[in-house]
């Protein structure tokens, strides 16, 4: 069957079962459209995390851009995602530190880096792949788990850098 313009593949044919085509605002596609923007705003923080010197930070946000592609790749083939460490932490330990992080949480406004906006926007960009999770994917409690972690660990990196830009006075 011919796809129109209006359609997109949501899962190639597999051994036992057909293409899946969709119409282009199916709920399943409007959360890959997210995780890919999630993925280019991961990129662009780390380019510029590393453009103002913040290499581990570069890294870490790589470390999550690696698990959000796992993510999507376990969206795509219908596999199971395995619970793992996240920038060396558990699951667990990510969430506690989301809701009691090392320096507070920011109050971001006027006088905000360019750096942490863009790391907030990594972090807006999480939340709403999060949702998108939420209403297109009713079975799958283990990518929408993974993408509240993820969330939870750019809001720690975020918080994380904060502290450091007021501590050196910035």
């Amino acid at each position: 069957m011919k796809k129109t313009s209006r359609e997109t593949c949501l899962y190639p044919a597999g051994k036992d079962a057909p293409e899946a085509v969709v119409e282009k605002d199916h709920p399943g596609i409007e959360f890959r459209g997210r995780m890919d923007t999630l993925d280019a705003m991961i990129i662009l923080a780390a380019a510029v995390a590393r453009k103002e010197g913040e290499h581990a930070l570069a890294r870490d946000l790589i470390e999550l851009q690696r698990f959000a592609r796992g993510v999507t790749g376990a969206h795509a083939s219908g596999r199971p995602l395995e619970p793992g460490p996240l920038l060396g932490r558990s699951y667990g330990e990510i969430h506690r530190l989301s809701h009691r992080p090392p320096g507070g949480h920011p109050d971001l406004g006027e006088g905000t880096s360019e750096l942490l906006a863009y790391v907030n926007l990594v972090r807006t960009q999480a939340r709403s792949a999060e949702r998108a999770a939420v209403r297109a994917l009713d079975d799958r409690d283990d990518i929408v788990d993974a993408l509240n972690v993820l969330s939870s660990a750019v809001h720690v990196l975020l918080c994380s850098l904060h502290a450091r830009e007021k501590g050196a006075g910035a």
